[in-house]
């Protein structure tokens, strides 16, 4: 996948899709049992469209600009993990064994996500450029 940038945006946004429907429809219908409030539910998922809406924008419209859009949504992750991280100490008191196990897999699939995605954007050189619309060498 490191070769492939326009797959990493296509992930990206399929993730922050399934993430917001795990937030609204799973985690904000089951308050009580994964002990995290709506209102740090809601935020996230503000946050999860925000890069869901990005990174199909970046996917769809792919430019020779890719490598900085890439960086942008690297950083764009980390900071929704650390705003993950902040929403889990707001609630620390309430939260649940499910939640803190669901937040925790989503912060590691992130972050893993983030690396990725700063270390392709990083790249010097591909060696199937021609998998690349609109890409300069």
């Amino acid at each position: 996948m490191l070769h492939k940038p326009r797959l990493i945006f296509l992930t990206d946004s399929l993730g922050a899709g399934l993430t917001i429907v795990c937030l609204v429809f799973v985690l904000g219908r089951h308050v009580l049992f994964f002990g995290v409030p709506l209102s740090v539910i809601h935020p996230l998922a503000a946050g999860a469209v925000v890069l869901g809406v990005f990174s199909s924008y970046c996917f769809l419209f792919f430019r020779a600009s890719w490598r900085m859009q890439m960086k942008i949504i690297s950083v764009a992750n980390a900071l929704y993990s650390l705003g993950v991280f902040l929403g889990i100490w707001y609630c620390r008191h309430e939260i649940r064994w499910p939640g803190l196990l669901y937040f925790s897999m989503e912060v590691v699939i992130i972050w893993l996500l983030a690396r990725l995605e700063w270390k392709t954007a990083s790249r010097k050189r591909f060696h199937d450029a021609a998998n690349y619309r609109n890409e300069s060498p």
